[in-house]
């Protein structure tokens, strides 16, 4: 009888143990983590581990079902097809391994991008009565090449697949051995929903953030950029 009474006595402590895990209020900072390596560094684990978290505030309807490795895949496809319809036919189709290697290392640095969390602070939502908005400050880092090889071809449509080929994997290289940090600030916000003494984080829109880094990261990508 004492063996069996320990045993219920086990289980017991072991239950509220997990009741009180799954109760406890994430705070906004990891929450943030999650909507930034799940969105900017395009990593299913943190998609996954951000669907369990808002399903039961927000409903699984609003989780997100997107493979994030295959949305990677079609952005450097997207980029490298883009980039390679200012050549000829013939050229582009003899550079296409070169510009996609190209495009997937460009890209691949965009999202090894680190973060710092400034500041967080808390201000009234307008758009909802007695709801609250967490702001996230936050920096951005990105490593790009501190130079970048300049064509020697002035004109796209005269230029040989050698050439180009030759370019890009020089401006490969350059990526790999990507030196100098650039560093932007970003605020993004996190709704507050209240459950009984809990408070949940969420946001609709993540892909602002991804959207506003991307300006950011092209435009500073380039050194002679002013």
């Amino acid at each position: 009888m004492r063996i069996f009474t320990t045993v219920l006595l086990g289980m017991f402590i072991l239950c509220v143990q997990n009741f009180g895990a799954q109760t406890q209020t994430v705070k906004p900072e990891k929450v943030f983590g999650l909507y930034f390596n799940a969105f900017v560094q395009y990593d299913n684990t943190a998609l996954a581990e951000l669907n369990n978290y808002v399903s039961p505030f927000l409903g699984k309807e609003n989780t997100y079902t997107m493979d994030q490795n295959e949305v990677f895949t079609k952005e450097v496809d997207q980029f490298t097809k883009n980039f390679l319809s200012n050549f000829p036919e013939e050229i582009a189709a003899q550079s296409q391994n070169e510009a996609k290697a190209f495009f997937t290392k460009m890209l691949g640095n965009f999202k090894n991008a680190t973060y710092s969390i400034k500041n967080i602070k808390t201000i009234p939502n307008q758009q909802a009565d007695n709801q609250n908005i967490s702001e996230v400050s936050v920096e951005v880092a990105f490593k790009v090449p501190s130079k970048i090889a300049i064509p020697k071809f002035n004109d796209p449509k005269k230029i040989s697949a050698e050439e180009l080929k030759k370019y890009l994997k020089t401006t490969t290289k350059e990526l790999v051995d990507a030196d100098k940090k650039i560093t932007v600030m970003q605020i993004f916000k996190l709704y507050q929903k209240k459950d009984g003494e809990n408070i949940y984080y969420w946001n609709g829109g993540p892909e602002e953030l991804v959207w506003k880094l991307y300006e950011f990261y092209f435009k500073n990508f380039n050194p002679d950029n002013k």
